[in-house]
């Protein structure tokens, strides 16, 4: 096998003029969007790799959601108003990682995101994440297990009010966090503590659970 990279074929061409009105509308939408060269290049990066994944469409999925915000930020938002969501105001604290949003106590996360994050858009969903929080008196708490619940925001819905007016969908992730001596107990109440939960969000009626 020839280490050398061919050069990509030319565009197809065709002498009739309906065929030939479509071939070059499809080639101005590739040169537009960057779609073809987006996946050479992302498909160059998985065959590169030393070990090949079993599955590798995550990877890919991953890749192509990054250049799908890259490309919805470029051809949607001013720069002025992208440098403009990358300055607000931020502080440190004794976790050296981690900082507090400016003018706030209830935001915290890495410095390099919270630059990018509004806490004022972020207090419409304080009620969310009241709600979805498992209550301390659902979780059993014994002399030999200690359960803990922390939940935050992720995903594009953290960004509300700087990179999304409106985000594609709010995601929030609970920490289970047990204390205790016996491994397996601990597994078995963390499974416990879902099960619980899913029972709880049902009866509550204020959220749909998909099954």
């Amino acid at each position: 096998m020839s280490g050398q990279i061919s050069e990509r074929p030319r565009a197809p061409q065709s002498a009739h003029p309906r065929v030939a009105r479509r071939l070059n509308q499809l080639q101005k939408y590739l040169d537009a969007t960057g779609l073809q060269k987006c996946m050479e290049d992302i498909s160059a990066q998985l065959l590169r790799r030393t070990e090949l994944p079993p599955n590798p469409y995550p990877g890919l999925l991953c890749q192509i959601q990054q250049q799908a915000e890259r490309f919805r930020l470029t051809n949607s938002t001013p720069p002025e108003r992208i440098l403009s969501d990358l300055s607000w105001p931020t502080f440190s604290t004794a976790v050296g990682y981690i900082s507090g949003a400016g003018h706030t106590s209830r935001v915290w996360g890495l410095p390099a995101v919270l630059r990018c994050v509004s806490p004022a858009h972020l207090q419409q969903y304080r009620w969310l994440l009241a709600n979805a929080t498992p209550p301390i008196a659902s979780l059993h708490q014994t002399s030999a297990l200690s359960v803990q619940v922390f939940s935050g925001l992720t995903g594009p819905g953290i960004f509300t009010g700087t990179f999304y007016d409106l985000p594609p969908a709010v995601d929030i992730l609970l920490h289970f966090v047990i204390i205790g001596t016996d491994v397996q107990r601990a597994v078995s109440r963390f499974v416990e503590c879902l099960r619980n939960d899913v029972i709880r969000t049902i009866k509550q009626q204020h959220h749909l659970v998909f099954r």
